[in-house]
């Protein structure tokens, strides 16, 4: 490898180096995908935190509830990703008639069909709500609300983590300059995925301090899969803004 020409992680950065662009590739946004994605998982959390309050909020009201004989006038069997029952039942409560779709065992479905008396209880203060009389989604509402708990603290994370490194791109690409280090060591191995990451440990001046920075950046280095590292003293160029904020080139 030559010397003289510095070695750099990612080779789209070169037109940069050589004074060619306003700022490098690997700064050229790139977080559209990653938004597109993140507006979706924000988007289903909500569905699923909304589903279960207002399931769990249905078993608070249960609580205090009222036993009636009911009917199913309908079911409906459905396979998606296993078999699916369906009972549809209603009930009268003072003059007014309830209609109620319930998931069910396939004990449940072949016992009542269509036509059949069913026990109903209803929420004493609300008969919209209701169940047959002997079920309840207690346990799943509470792992569901576990799990939209989990999920939605999970994409807030992933949503500062993008929102973060989009602010730092984005003052990065306002004031970051070009200043140039030396590579102290490099290795490359296959992740599980089967791509050839690279990591380089470097050093280099702080332009305005003048302080050594001695830090670690990791990036794909597929180009290099085939050829021999660089060795321990190549020069590299770094895009840099201050002691925190700066990547490898």
């Amino acid at each position: 490898m030559d010397h003289l020409k510095p070695f750099l992680l990612n080779p789209r950065n070169e037109p940069f180096v050589n004074g060619e662009r306003r700022y490098p590739a690997s700064m050229s946004g790139g977080f559209g995908c990653a938004t597109a994605v993140f507006i979706v998982f924000f988007i289903a959390g909500l569905f699923i935190v909304f589903f279960s309050l207002n399931a769990l909020w249905e078993n608070l009201l249960l609580v205090n509830r009222v036993e009636t004989i009911g009917q199913v006038i309908g079911n409906d069997y459905k396979f998606d990703e296993g078999d699916v029952y369906t009972l549809i039942y209603q009930f009268d409560v003072n003059n007014t008639t309830y209609t109620r779709r319930q998931q069910v065992s396939a004990e449940l479905y072949n016992r009542y069909p269509p036509g059949q008396a069913i026990p109903v209880e209803y929420a004493a203060t609300d008969a919209r709500t209701s169940r047959i009389a002997g079920t309840s989604s207690l346990g799943f509402d509470l792992f569901l609300g576990a799990f939209s708990l989990c999920w939605t603290g999970a994409v807030t994370v992933f949503g500062i983590s993008l929102f973060t490194s989009a602010q730092r791109q984005r003052r990065m690409r306002r004031a970051g300059q070009l200043v140039f280090g030396t590579l102290t060591t490099i290795t490359g191995e296959k992740d599980s995925d089967g791509d050839f990451q690279i990591e380089v440990t470097v050093r280099f001046d702080d332009p305005h301090t003048g302080q050594t920075i001695s830090g670690k950046r990791r990036g794909n280095g597929e180009h290099l899969a085939q050829t021999a590292l660089p060795q321990a003293g190549t020069p590299t160029a770094i895009f840099f803004l201050n002691a925190r904020d700066w990547d490898v080139l």
